[in-house]
């Protein structure tokens, strides 16, 4: 959440503020840190759209090889 990376902290606890508008961590050095959930919605990606190329297929949300679909075609350069 900081601009550093502290290896030796864990996170303790985290919940939503009384508002419903923050999600509140505290460190194992009982620092409190607080992120808007705006901020992090900001973040999620909802509108990608993805189309399998040649040789997969994409069935939901998982993408797979279709039988024979690595060919030399695919492996060369």
């Amino acid at each position: 959440i900081t601009s550093g990376v502290d290896t030796n902290t864990t996170i303790t606890s985290y919940a939503i503020d009384g508002t419903n508008t923050n999600l509140v961590i505290t460190d194992s050095e009982s620092n409190t840190f607080s992120v808007a959930l705006a901020d992090i919605a900001a973040l999620v990606d909802t509108n990608t759209e993805y189309t399998a190329g040649t040789g997969l297929d994409l069935t939901g949300t998982v993408f797979s090889v279709e039988a024979n679909g690595i060919t030399n075609t695919e492996l060369a350069d």
